[in-house]
């Protein structure tokens, strides 16, 4: 079979003119080109749907427009639950193909695509102070509720606390709810959600009522007279105060030690005493009343004594022994 091959023929046109031509039939086939590759474009960027390889939520569902660009009416649709805060999850892109035919998505994978997306969502550590501080406001507000004026506490909860991821928005609101005991030394505390789907957290613990007490401030030793500067207060559990112990430190400053006092050790009744104003062998001012007259006398004391006590004293003049009051620093009365 013969194929005859269909002969070229050549147009006789002038030079200038055949250049002219030839450049502006180009020019207008250019044009037209390029206005229908305009036009191609311009539709698809309208109706095709990017593919978010790595995507972002904040809530507790993932939405088709949290994977997928460009969607419209059905950008709100639930595709499925979120990862915890601050975790991820892959999704293979079968997955994702399914959801395209589903909804009718202008999208076809590239032959280089990943094999599947990330989706991660967002989330804010919380170390356990931070929960720890919560826990005591909270608890705090709670004992107020109950007119407790000024509640005095540590937090002890029965697990050590852990630090945990939570959505933002929760950072500053850890804590649901809480209930305290009738007895106000027991509580459990809901907290957020940690993870979508499932259920709260829940804290039991209890409260240690503290109370402040006067404690030493340096070693003190027996005899000295306690100044401001050696008290400092401090705050213990309430269940370990003695009921001897002092609470006020105005009751402890001014007095006498009994014995040997530890730095933040209390003191109590037994430890304490008025101070030895009068000590023994020392001369002393005695004051009495005689016919309607004022006298004095000088006398030695047998004994040391304090602002109220009775001691015994021999007076110089007649070396006769007289019992007398201690009134102030080496000054004396009979009654």
């Amino acid at each position: 079979m013969t194929t005859t091959l269909p002969m070229r023929t050549t147009e006789t046109v002038p030079p200038r003119s055949r250049g002219r031509g030839f450049h502006g039939q180009q020019i207008a086939s250019a044009l037209v080109g390029l206005a229908i590759l305009l036009v191609a474009a311009t539709s698809q960027a309208a109706s095709s749907n990017l593919l978010r390889y790595r995507a972002e939520v904040s809530g507790n569902d993932v939405r088709l427009s949290d994977i997928f660009t460009n969607v419209d009416a059905s950008a709100d649709a639930v595709i499925g639950k979120a990862p915890a805060p601050g975790a991820s999850i892959d999704v293979e892109i079968a997955k994702i193909q399914r959801l395209v035919h589903y909804y009718r998505l202008d999208w076809v994978p590239p032959d280089n695509a990943p094999r599947v997306i990330t989706i991660k969502r967002s989330g804010t550590n919380v170390p356990a102070s931070q929960l720890q501080n919560q826990l005591e406001s909270t608890a705090m507000a709670s004992l107020r509720s109950r007119g407790v004026a000024n509640p005095m506490f540590t937090v002890k909860t029965d697990s050590p606390l852990t630090s945990f991821v939570v959505q933002p928005d929760d950072v500053t609101n850890l804590i649901v709810d809480f209930t305290l005991n009738g007895s106000g030394d027991r509580f459990t505390a809901t907290l957020v959600n940690k993870q979508a789907g499932s259920q709260t957290s829940v804290v039991n613990g209890r409260l240690i009522h503290e109370v402040e007490v006067p404690v030493a401030a340096r070693l003190l030793h027996p005899g000295r007279v306690i100044t401001a500067r050696d008290v400092t207060v401090k705050r213990v559990p309430k269940h370990k105060v003695s009921p001897n112990q002092l609470l006020d430190r105005r009751a402890v400053i001014g007095q006498s030690i009994t014995r040997r006092i530890n730095v933040d050790e209390g003191f109590d009744q037994y430890t304490l005493a008025a101070p030895v104003v009068v000590k023994r062998d020392s001369l002393v001012t005695v004051a009495f009343a005689r016919g309607g007259l004022q006298m004095t006398v000088q006398a030695r004391a047998a004994s040391d004594g304090a602002v109220g006590d009775t001691i015994k004293l021999k007076n110089t003049r007649t070396q006769r022994s007289i019992e007398a009051v201690v009134t102030a620093a080496n000054r004396a009365v009979i009654p």
